[in-house]
């Protein structure tokens, strides 16, 4: 299988950003932000049940990546990542190079594409919680999740 027959055009990834997407498990009632050094994933269905999702959470990080079904051989391909670091730095592959917080989305052909975050949809990133109470809303993830920050004392 080569490379192009695993990728996604540019107008699918938009396409299943775009698309309504839901909690598999429909009794989850909360999940926590998790601390530095540990991740969480959540299983996440379009609503018309026609597309797989991963909801995937980090220190300093939340993505979406899309789950496909190619040819027998399972395919996981990262459509959004919110990079939430102060300092995070990310080069472009056009050389340009972005500076703090940033926002990747998905660009056929390339390893990771990132722009700077959208103030407007992202008004407060020092807020754990909101934050992803915001990126929810951002890739369309409809809940009534009580989300949980954990508090880290150093």
């Amino acid at each position: 299988m080569t490379d192009n027959e695993t990728c996604l055009s540019d107008e699918e990834a938009k396409e299943l950003i775009g698309m309504v997407k839901r909690f598999i498990d429909d009794k989850l009632q909360s999940i926590p932000v998790p601390a530095c050094n540990n991740e969480a994933e959540y299983d996440l269905i379009s609503e018309d049940r026609t597309e797989r999702f991963i909801l995937d959470l980090g220190c300093g990080y939340v993505a979406i990546k899309v789950k496909e079904q190619l040819r027998s051989k399972r395919e996981t391909h990262p459509l959004i990542r919110l990079d939430t670091y102060p300092n995070a730095k990310h080069v472009n592959p056009d050389g340009e190079t972005i500076v703090g917080p940033h926002l990747h989305i998905y660009r056929s052909g390339t390893s990771a594409w990132a722009y700077p975050v959208p103030a407007d949809k992202f008004p407060n990133l020092t807020d754990q919680t909101q934050t992803l109470y915001d990126f929810l809303t951002y890739c369309n993830i409809k809940h009534k999740l009580d989300i949980q920050a954990k508090l880290v004392i150093k």
